[in-house]
């Protein structure tokens, strides 16, 4: 049996993957409370620690929101 390489990802593997999916947008902060809600939910689900969870949320947050405010800058320019 063949393990997928996601199933032994940390939960800051997988934050970073989902900033990785969203590096070059422009995301509104509707979207952004969307993304890391969906982001807790799926690491509740997956079994992560609760305080965990909600220290990378916060991280992925504020990575979301910087990158974001970044590119619409440079868009600008």
């Amino acid at each position: 049996m063949i393990i997928p390489e996601t199933a032994l990802w940390s939960l800051r593997d997988w934050r970073g993957a989902i900033e990785h999916l969203n590096n070059e947008k422009i995301l509104s902060a509707d979207i952004i409370e969307t993304i890391v809600d969906n982001f807790m939910d799926q690491m509740a689900w997956k079994g992560y620690d609760t305080s965990d969870i909600v220290a990378e949320g916060q991280i992925l947050h504020k990575t979301l929101t910087w990158s974001s405010n970044y590119n619409l800058k440079e868009q600008s320019c």
